[in-house]
């Protein structure tokens, strides 16, 4: 949704009629720095799940209020939700990747992490794109909200191998 939403958001704000949607960049901007490195440290204390589910349940909001944008105060409550939403769960999530890792698989491992990201950033824009050419604004950031709840779904089934020793 995060790539969708940098890609296609002001095109979705024109189909919609809503001047100042390039606001909404700013304010996310805002919100994910403030909300990113508290994030890892209530990673660090509490653990990347009690992170994690929440920060998506907030950025799950944030894509639907895209969904239905009618002004822009309400794209600006979105950009608040998906800041604190994606920089929350992705720094949640990021150090989840690397934790236990060998230093010298450290690189490796991170970098394993923003192939994941990048090609959610590089496709998720693409395939979206046809979803709001063929059904609208609504349909596509709905469809993003899927994609949220879908990794909902995997962090809930996600069960980290205890180190051996």
């Amino acid at each position: 949704p995060h790539g969708v939403a940098v890609t296609l958001l002001l095109t979705a704000g024109e189909m919609r009629g809503i001047a100042g949607v390039s606001a909404y960049f700013a304010v996310y901007a805002a919100a994910a720095l403030v909300s990113k490195p508290t994030a890892g440290r209530l990673t660090d204390r509490w653990g990347m799940r009690r992170v994690a589910a929440p920060a998506l349940a907030v950025e799950l909001v944030g894509t639907v209020l895209l969904a239905l944008m009618a002004s822009l105060p309400a794209v600006l409550v979105a950009a608040a939700c998906m800041g604190v939403g994606q920089a929350s769960a992705y720094s949640a999530i990021q150090a989840e990747a690397v934790r236990g890792v060998p230093a010298c698989e450290l690189g490796r491992a991170s970098n394993t992490f923003y192939i994941g990201t990048d090609v959610g950033m590089g496709f998720g824009p693409m395939a979206l794109g046809v979803v709001l050419q063929l059904a609208g604004v609504t349909a596509m950031f709905l469809a993003g909200s899927v994609l949220v709840l879908l990794a909902l779904g995997t962090l809930a089934a996600y069960h980290p191998s205890k180190p051996k020793g």
